[in-house]
């Protein structure tokens, strides 16, 4: 009657989920968490600025590495889908960073400036 009882858990969860661990792809995940923290930062800016959702809005990055700009890249429709982006800048190196709203994700700076 009360067969719940005799199952015993199994200590190695990934082998009941199929995980498979030499199939998984850190430098996606990797990307995919930044991913995540980009929108996590635009979305932040977006509430504390009282901007809408349905606003397009510009964003400058600031102290991009090269490995910020290639996920930028090869994110870069999903991104401006998703957090509704007008267009995405990186400043060069020794360009000032307009007066905006700031997130940081790692070392990098999305910038989205105030509206003049």
């Amino acid at each position: 009657m009360r067969r719940w009882r005799q199952i015993r858990p199994d200590p190695d969860v990934a082998t009941l989920a199929g995980i498979q661990p030499e199939r998984l792809d850190e430098a996606a995940e990797s990307d995919i968490e930044w991913v995540k923290a980009f929108m996590l930062g635009i979305r932040q800016i977006r509430g504390e600025m009282n901007i809408s959702m349905a606003k397009r809005i510009d964003v400058v990055l600031g102290n991009a590495s090269e490995s910020d700009q290639r996920r930028l890249a090869d994110n870069e429709p999903l991104l401006n889908k998703l957090a509704k982006l007008e267009s995405v800048r990186v400043l060069a190196l020794s360009e000032e960073a307009p007066l905006s709203a700031t997130a940081l994700v790692g070392d990098l700076r999305v910038l989205v400036p105030m509206a003049g």
